[in-house]
């Protein structure tokens, strides 16, 4: 009798109960604090720093650190941001955009926790950490209960056999669970349904082999669905790729075109060479050399190039470069120009490693400028995007350093550009020279910046 129904009677008993596990948050106290102790989580009880100082439950995902040392959700954090727009949640203080991050390693070190799956005892084996929880063995436990739909309990996989022959809802008032089968006899009490169910056994396996036979002529409709579903999403893949393709095909003509001109130049250059003693070598070797450079650097600006708002910039030679600047020739680096988008605003990054105005001499200046384009037309304006700036710290226990800011649209620097690039703006206090080397953001005589535009 149960064999029609069994796979269906059952649902995701968290779903149905909305019961609290890793993917969202618990509680800190009471009953639930005895649980999660059974259940294998103790290593997480013992640390006050994992919970949230908002919301009181457990950090598991992305969170929030403020310059003063609090933490939160980020959710949490953003949420009370909304609610109260320049005051920390947490302290009630004045606080700005860029005085608080997302604090990746804290998220590391409760992802690397070791626990004991919740249903341990209930019989499964599975150790590990947090992270590995989260992504692997969560949805993927055996032990994870199950609601009967019939009479609303949490019943374990390995006890559905034993549960559907004592089920309580199988003799319940209203329509009986052969409806969908085509039984449609309604009892008004338990001992009505008792009573039916007993006397209608042979009409109700009738109905049964029915439905299955239902079930078996509509799967060959079902599979040529499928088929035809396919077909259509693999036509629509072949149709996206297409003017990736074509994108590819172009790019790599522009490269041979460049590679060529190179090939020319070079030869001219040797030709030069062999007429040292018939006229002036360095009056054709110099117009030359100077477009054979402006090549390679509009090269290398094109193979940089970004579309997607968000820049991870290399800066090479730190030592040999922060002397020409300190000798004033060349004061300041440009990143290669980039887009917000494929179509959206242009812009580059300004960097003066002695400093610029109040951080001359004693700061790394950062500045981000907003360049013409031809699209400019077409976009809104002032500029009112937020933009991050990130120095990278190359250390193994890293911590960047996060400077945000939000433009103001009375500032000339984010209107639409009138020449090939507005006046800059940004941070001339960005970070102290004398921490790039003790705090880790140089290495290898490198440093990283990366700028994140939405």
């Amino acid at each position: 009798m149960g064999s029609m129904f069994e796979n269906n009677a059952f649902v995701e008993y968290s779903n149905i109960t909305q019961k609290k596990n890793l993917a969202t948050k618990v509680t800190s106290g009471g009953d639930k604090i005895s649980k999660w102790k059974e259940s294998g989580f103790a290593p997480l009880l013992s640390k006050a720093q994992y919970i949230c100082s908002l919301c009181t439950m457990y950090m598991l995902r992305s969170i929030v650190q403020t310059f003063r040392g609090s933490l939160a959700c980020e959710d949490c954090y953003r949420q009370g941001l909304k609610t109260n727009p320049g005051f920390c949640p947490i302290d009630k203080q004045p606080i700005k955009e860029g005085e608080f991050f997302v604090d990746k390693a804290k998220e590391k070190e409760i992802g690397n926790t070791e626990i004991q799956c919740p249903h341990h005892q209930e019989g499964c084996t599975w150790k590990g950490c947090i992270r590995d929880f989260l992504r692997e063995h969560q949805d993927r436990c055996e032990y994870e209960p199950t609601e009967c739909q019939l009479c609303h309990e949490g019943v374990l996989p390995c006890h559905k056999d034993g549960h559907m022959s004592s089920c309580q809802g199988i003799f319940a008032a209203g329509p009986c669970i052969y409806w969908d089968a085509g039984c449609h006899f309604t009892a008004e009490n338990n001992m009505e349904m008792k009573t039916h169910l007993t006397e209608s056994l042979l009409s109700h396996t009738t109905l049964h082999k029915l439905w299955n036979n239902k079930i078996i002529e509509q799967f060959p409709n079902l599979t040529k669905k499928f088929e035809e579903e396919s077909n259509k999403i693999e036509e629509i893949s072949s149709k996206a790729i297409k003017p990736i393709k074509k994108r590819q095909t172009e790019l790599e003509q522009k490269f041979q075109d460049l590679s060529n001109t190179f090939q020319d130049f070079e030869q001219q250059k040797m030709i030069a060479d062999s007429h040292r003693d018939d006229f002036s070598v360095d009056a054709i070797i110099q117009p030359i050399t100077m477009r054979m450079d402006d090549l390679d650097l509009r090269f290398q600006l094109h193979e940089n190039t970004t579309f997607d708002g968000h820049l991870l910039w290399k800066i090479n030679r730190v030592h040999e470069r922060t002397l020409e600047a300190k000798s004033k020739k060349v004061t300041a680096l440009h990143s290669s120009p980039c887009f917000t988008s494929r179509y959206g605003y242009k812009y580059c990054l300004r960097l003066y490693l002695q400093g610029d105005g109040m951080g001359k001499d004693k700061y790394l200046s950062l500045f981000i400028v907003i360049m013409k384009s031809e699209y400019d037309n077409v976009l809104k304006w002032p500029f009112q995007k937020k933009i991050t700036f990130t120095l990278i710290n190359q250390d193994q226990n890293r911590k960047n350093l996060v400077e945000s800011m939000l433009p103001s649209a009375d500032s000339s620097s984010f209107q639409k550009p009138k020449k090939d690039m507005n006046i800059a703006s940004g941070c001339p206090r960005f970070v102290e020279i004398n921490r790039l080397a003790p705090d880790g953001f140089l290495k290898d005589d490198s440093l990283f910046i990366d700028v994140e535009i939405k």
